[in-house]
């Protein structure tokens, strides 16, 4: 087995800087997305139109893929969310996610497969 070179931290400070940093958050959302929370197109099929836009429910499937949620923890981290932001919207329950995520197509893409 091959000796590994070790590295040897020369700066302990920004050293720690840097862990600190490495798992902050953050979030925002557009003002466009906030104004298109809600669905407001009236649809003639039966039954009562869609409460919240594709825009919503896919901003809360992504963030179910992106940190690797249930739907109920998905609605609960909105919520909080929402909470901290001090937004004007609902969030959509998770049997609306579960019913609307059949129909939805979330594109998750890291940084190490771009190309």
């Amino acid at each position: 087995m091959k000796n590994k070179k070790r590295y040897k931290v020369r700066n302990w400070k920004e050293y720690n800087q840097a862990l600190v940093k490495r798992e902050s958050l953050s979030l925002w959302l557009d003002e466009e997305v906030i104004k298109a929370w809600y669905d407001v197109e009236k649809i003639d099929d039966r039954g009562s139109p869609p409460t919240y836009s594709d825009v919503a429910i896919l901003c809360a499937l992504s963030l179910k893929v992106i940190f690797h949620l249930p739907l109920r923890a998905t609605e609960g981290l909105l919520c909080s969310l929402v909470e901290l932001m001090e937004l004007p919207i609902k969030i959509p329950d998770y049997t609306t996610l579960s019913r609307r995520q059949s129909n939805a197509v979330v594109r998750y893409e890291s940084e190490e497969h771009k190309e």
